[in-house]
């Protein structure tokens, strides 16, 4: 799967003596624990090492996030080209947004919920995910690569075009959904079974 990488170049170097405007541009912040109090925007910014707190109706676009920890956070407008990697995020409300290449690494992630939302291309590699809700999404391509997946709830989506077949997802919770065209394994197609109406005797 193709995803977009965020476009960055020319950041400059923040530290704590600096006040952030509502729309912060070409930043790499990195070793802090960062208050998003009063800010709208992050554009073309790399954290590194940074614990955020009030991470709340944010637009990011082109941004970077390694070894990052957001608890509770939540995004009011679009999200495009954006990576996290090795990061921690517990609670993130995504909905009824516009999101593109939207990549996870290596992270640890539980409820997140982009319910409502237009997504295209969305990938998770190697993560461990406690609840992923995608209720009501419309979404080009979806990806699940050797992840661990807790809950995977889905209400009203055709699910051509995601990919769950490398990954252990310990329960599904479906609701009207169109199963065909969806990637999964033997085990899980299974457990899908039941959505179709089969019964395993």
């Amino acid at each position: 799967m193709k995803i977009n990488k965020a476009k960055i170049s020319n950041l400059d170097i923040y530290n704590s003596t600096l006040s952030l405007d509502e729309s912060v541009y070409g930043y790499l912040i990195s070793n802090c624990n960062l208050n998003c109090s009063g800010i709208e925007k992050f554009d073309g910014c790399q954290f590194e090492n940074v614990i955020f707190s009030n991470f709340e109706d944010l637009e990011i676009i082109d941004c970077i996030f390694d070894k990052c920890e957001i608890i509770n956070g939540s995004l009011q407008a679009n999200s495009i080209r954006n990576e996290f990697y090795n990061c921690k995020i517990i609670g993130l409300d995504a909905l009824s947004l516009k999101i593109e290449d939207l990549y996870f690494a290596n992270c640890k992630l539980d409820y997140l919920n982009f319910s409502s939302s237009k997504i295209t291309n969305m990938y998770f590699k190697e993560c461990s995910i406690g609840n992923l809700y995608l209720n009501y999404i419309s979404f080009k391509v979806i990806e699940l690569e050797n992840s661990k997946l807790q809950l995977l709830e889905i209400a009203e989506v055709p699910l051509k075009n995601l990919d769950i077949s490398s990954s252990q997802i310990n329960s599904f919770r479906l609701l009207a959904n169109d199963l065909s065209g969806l990637k999964c394994s033997l085990d899980q197609s299974l457990d899908l079974l039941k959505y179709l109406g089969v019964v395993i005797k």
